[in-house]
């Protein structure tokens, strides 16, 4: 599939009206593997 740049991403999300749910999934995905990489000691919250 590819990346997909936001240029391209977010005015289809905006006019679907899907920006709120799909930013709540970035935020969440992001968190996710935030949590991950500090689970497995790569990344340290302080």
């Amino acid at each position: 599939m590819g990346i997909i740049a936001s240029t391209e991403f977010i005015p289809i999300v905006e006019k679907t009206g899907l920006i709120i749910p799909t930013g709540e999934w970035v935020l969440r995905t992001a968190c996710q593997q935030m949590k991950k990489w500090h689970d497995a000691g790569i990344l340290r919250c302080e």
